[in-house]
């Protein structure tokens, strides 16, 4: 059986498997109330999923748009009141760490640096 924990007022807060805490509440199986709770919750959170997401790649957005005008000359970074400077700082190193990472643990998308008609295996063999 299904439990529920409500609010103060009667609105549906969790929904529960097991009767962990004393102030929930047994519903009937075929009870909609706890199936519309969770539907909501869901759309919710895909909602804020898709609301950060989309957040996350405007600060990238910016951020990529502030070193474009610093790069520009434009204004420089001291300029920028302190604690923007910092946080700018911190990512620059994040994003250097990330792409070094990356860069270990992926292979080259082409063979640019073979010569030509050599294969990768480095053989000697010619291939097409």
């Amino acid at each position: 059986m299904p439990f529920v924990k409500r609010d103060q007022s009667g609105k549906i807060s969790a929904v529960c498997n097991q009767r962990d805490e004393d102030d929930l509440e047994e519903v009937a199986i075929g009870d909609p109330e706890p199936s519309t709770y969770l539907t909501e919750s869901l759309i919710d959170i895909v909602a804020m999923r898709k609301w950060t997401k989309s957040d996350l790649a405007i600060a990238r957005v910016t951020e990529d748009l502030i070193e474009l005008l610093i790069e520009k000359g434009v204004f420089r970074l001291p300029e920028l009141p302190e604690a923007a400077q910092d946080k700018l700082m911190q990512r620059r190193g994040l994003r250097k760490t990330f792409a070094y990472v990356e860069n270990l643990f992926t292979e080259p998308d082409d063979d640019s640096d073979l010569p030509s008609g050599e294969s990768p295996e480095g053989d000697g063999e010619s291939y097409l």
